[in-house]
């Protein structure tokens, strides 16, 4: 949630309506796995890599990447017009 900009969520959810057993959230959990504790979250390959997986799905970040937002680029345009006062650091106060 406190990711600025676009995130891609897929929700794994059993059909509890289908199947009433108890074994539907254990068989999900037996065909997923976590991704590896030394998965660089940075490398676009590498989280390519582990989404083409469909043998056993990984959970976690595959890929994050930060950048400035839509709003901030027009903000930055916007000060540069003179439209917006300067920006100032939270450091400074």
């Amino acid at each position: 949630m406190a990711h600025e900009g676009f995130s891609y969520l897929h929700i794994l959810s059993p059909c509890v309506t289908f199947d009433k057993t108890s074994m539907t959230y254990k068989n999900l959990g037996m065909m997923v796995r976590d991704l590896l504790e030394d998965h660089d979250s940075t490398d676009l390959i590498a989280a390519m890599t582990q989404a083409r997986d469909t043998d056993a799905p990984a959970l976690g970040v595959f890929y994050k990447e930060s950048r400035p937002t839509l709003s901030d680029n027009l903000d930055d345009i916007a000060r540069a017009a003179g439209a917006l006062e300067p920006q100032t650091s939270q450091a400074a106060e």
